[in-house]
């Protein structure tokens, strides 16, 4: 191979993950970096190519006329507003929606720690989380 050719990598995105957009985008950062993909176009047409037509009409403004300059970001930060949820919904399940059910109680404070994403203070959160769980337990773990 001389210094002018270009080696092709390609590499098989799965389907968007529509309830945590965020870190489908994670898992695709570290494909990209392992098939060391760095320009923000390569992975824009890498993305775009995996998306389904239901998606895809969805972006279709940022589809049909892609920015120049990074339009992987734009395209990141676009995908990922769609599929995120609001933050009065991610408040909402956290203070009324929530329940132990048939999880470990560190499953339900993991989830209930993502939901508040850093807008409720961990007192808060510990008191939420107390609440939910069943009374024999919550007299352990109050103090």
């Amino acid at each position: 191979m001389t210094d002018q050719e270009v080696a092709k990598v390609s590499i098989k995105l799965p389907p968007l993950w529509k309830d945590n957009a965020e870190i489908w985008f994670t898992n695709l950062e570290s494909q990209f970096a392992i098939a060391g993909i760095t320009a923000s176009r390569t992975k824009f047409h890498y993305i775009v190519a995996s998306l389904d037509s239901e998606i895809s009409s969805m972006i279709s403004d940022v589809l049909k006329k892609p920015p120049a300059d990074d339009p992987y970001t734009v395209l990141k930060t676009r995908l990922i507003s769609q599929f995120s949820e609001s933050e009065n919904v991610r408040i909402r399940t956290l203070l009324s929606d929530l329940s132990l059910g048939d999880q470990k109680p560190s499953q339900l404070l993991h989830k209930m720690t993502l939901l508040a994403a850093d807008k409720i203070s961990d007192d808060v959160l510990r008191l939420l989380w107390l609440q939910r769980l069943p009374l024999s337990t919550q007299v352990l773990w109050r103090p």
